[in-house]
């Protein structure tokens, strides 16, 4: 609905699935909120999310959403690195009650910053990987914690890291691979307590 190849429905299904009926949603890269992966969730099932962003117009545009008296919808607007990212959580946390749902897409660093996330209490993980870079190999851009995209190459597509990097950092996680979008663009992780609540083939890794 809002997300841009279905990563807010596959979330909704997972949700369905393994019963978050109301879930808290950090999302890390969340753009002004008008395209992303947290906002189906809090319009239909009333999700409290902390979108995180460094766009100055993200409070701007969600200001006056409807939703702000329907759920708790708690916009910080920073840079993420990995060595602010767990304080980042830390404080989301604490307005929205304990973190359910991560979605990661911050097109550069995502591999640091995910290896130093704190998993402990997440139940669902939501990373963009970089298809160019292949499925087989774990591959990253390296750590530079003012990666631009856009400036890093003329091409736009040297950024993040591979599929492969993904499933081995959240695999030693305890989470389990469940996988991607259709495009192929981002990779669904379900806490492995909660795998064999999926009607799903879990594929091999």
């Amino acid at each position: 609905v809002y997300s841009q190849w279905g990563e807010d429905g596959i979330l909704n299904y997972l949700c369905e699935k393994i019963g978050i009926s109301k879930p808290k949603i950090v999302e890390l890269g969340a753009g002004n909120f008008e395209e992303c992966n947290s906002r189906f969730l809090a319009e239909y099932r009333h999700a409290s999310a902390a979108p995180i962003d460094s766009r100055s117009d993200l409070y701007s545009s969600i200001q006056n959403l409807d939703l702000n008296w329907k759920t708790t919808i708690s916009p910080q607007m920073a840079w993420i690195t990995p060595d602010n990212v767990n304080d980042i959580l830390n404080s989301a946390s604490q307005a929205i009650g304990r973190v359910d749902i991560l979605s990661l897409d911050i097109d550069g660093n995502d591999y640091w910053v995910a290896n130093s996330l704190d998993t402990k209490d997440i139940r669902i993980i939501v990373a963009e990987y970089n298809p160019i870079f292949g499925h087989e190999n774990a591959v990253t851009v390296p750590r530079n914690d003012s990666f631009s995209r856009t400036s890093a190459h003329y091409s736009n597509l040297y950024y993040g890291a591979s599929l492969r990097a993904f499933i081995n950092l959240f695999e030693s996680r305890n989470f389990t691979f469940v996988g991607t979008n259709r495009v192929g663009n981002n990779a669904f992780f379900v806490a492995s307590a909660d795998v064999k609540n999926l009607d799903l083939q879990v594929p091999r890794t």
